[in-house]
């Protein structure tokens, strides 16, 4: 794994829903970002006729990095909203996965070094470390 594949892809020391409680908590933190929806991938697997072990998604955006890409094109606006997965493997560890601001970059055309996605690497690898930590979080 490259070092950008395993700054967006963490174990967590937590349950699936503990560790996407802790993110929500840490998005609360911040107004400019909204949280979209919470989405128990379980249930759609199951529901599929599936068998799965627990996972959860959540889907967020910062409403000021949204209109940033919108103005640079609409198009832009499909690698959006940023997406959070937590999920339980075979061997009961859980991990958290989001959307790697890098590969968003490539997508919409825009190198590492642009400010819009050293902006996203910074508050959503913030918001991963808070979220991972084994640091209580303030109400």
């Amino acid at each position: 794994m490259t070092a950008s594949e395993t700054r967006w892809l963490r174990q967590s020391g937590a349950s699936v829903r503990v560790t996407l409680d802790r993110l929500e908590k840490v998005i609360s933190e911040n107004s400019e970002i909204a949280i979209l929806a919470r989405l128990d991938q379980t249930a759609q697997v199951r529901a599929g006729g599936g068998a799965a072990r627990e996972m959860e998604m959540l889907l967020f955006q910062n409403r000021r990095l949204v209109t940033a890409f919108y103005e640079i094109g609409p198009e832009h606006l499909f690698q959006f909203p940023i997406r959070a997965l937590a999920w339980e493997d075979e061997q009961e560890r859980v991990w958290l996965r989001v959307t790697d601001p890098l590969a968003l970059g490539r997508a919409s055309g825009l190198g590492p070094e642009h400010p819009l996605i050293r902006t996203i690497c910074s508050i959503l690898g913030g918001m991963v470390d808070r979220t991972l930590s084994a640091e209580p979080l303030t109400e």
